[in-house]
C-alpha cells in the first residue's frame, strides 16, 4: 500500500527519502513518525521481489551518502541470499526426509520379495547396473545345481554358466537394452548345470 515500497521495488536500487523536521511524515512503516531520512533497498531473489530493507535517522540534517546507498544495497543482497538459502535449506531437508521415507519403503519391498522368493520354484536374479552386482535367488542357484556359496554376485557368475551357443545373443540383448534400443531385456537361453 505504501508508494515508496512500490517505487523501490520498481527502481531496483536504493532510494533516499528526506523530509524537513516538523513536516508531517509522508512515510510511515511502523517504526515511528519521527524518522525524517530513510534509505530503502529492494530485496530480490531469483529476479522476484521479496520486500525492502530500510534504515532511517531521526535527524533531519543527516543525509545518506552514496557509500550508505552502496552499503544498504549490499546488506539487501545478503538478506535476500540468506532468505533464499533458508528456503533452499528447507527444500533440501524435505528432499532428505523424502529419500529416507523412500528408503524405508524400498527396504520393506525388498524384504517382502526376499520372503516370497523361497516359496516360488522359479529362479530369479536382479542386476544393479550402477554397482554391477547381481542378486541371484537361492532357487536360481539350486536350479542349476549350485549351492548358495558356489555363486557370487558378479555378472560373470551368470555368463560363465550360459550355454556357449547362447552367450553371444544374451550379451547382445543386454547391450541393446542398456543402450535403450529395447525397452525390456527378454532372452531365452540355456544354462549349464553344475553337474
Amino acid at each position: 500500500d505504501n508508494p515508496w515500497v512500490s517505487k523501490t521495488l520498481i527502481a531496483g536500487y536504493p532510494i533516499r527519502i528526506s523530509q524537513s523536521k516538523g513536516e508531517v511524515p509522508y512515510f510511515y512503516i511502523g517504526i515511528g513518525p519521527d524518522w525524517h531520512n530513510i534509505l530503502l533497498a529492494p530485496l530480490f531473489a531469483k529476479g522476484k521481489p521479496l520486500g525492502i530493507l530500510g534504515v532511517g535517522t531521526e535527524n533531519a540534517e543527516t543525509e545518506f551518502s552514496d557509500d550508505d546507498k552502496s552499503l544498504i544495497a549490499t546488506l539487501a543482497d545478503y538478506a535476500a541470499i540468506t532468505l533464499e538459502n533458508s528456503d533452499l535449506k528447507q527444500k533440501a531437508q524435505d528432499e532428505i526426509a523424502e529419500r529416507e521415507r523412500l528408503q524405508v519403503v524400498l527396504e520393506e519391498s525388498e524384504n517382502k520379495l526376499k520372503s516370497a522368493i523361497p516359496g516360488v520354484r522359479d529362479g530369479s536374479w536382479n542386476w544393479d547396473l550402477r554397482t554391477n552386482r547381481v542378486f541371484y535367488s537361492p532357487n536360481w542357484k539350486s536350479i542349476i545345481g549350485c549351492e548358495d556359496e558356489d555363486i557370487g554376485d558378479s555378472p560373470e557368475d551368470w555368463f560363465k554358466r550360459v550355454h556357449p551357443d547362447d552367450i553371444a545373443q544374451v550379451k547382445m540383448d543386454i547391450a541393446l537394452h542398456i543402450e535403450q534400443q529395447k525397452p525390456q531385456f527378454i532372452n531365452e537361453h540355456r544354462l549349464v548345470n553344475k553337474n
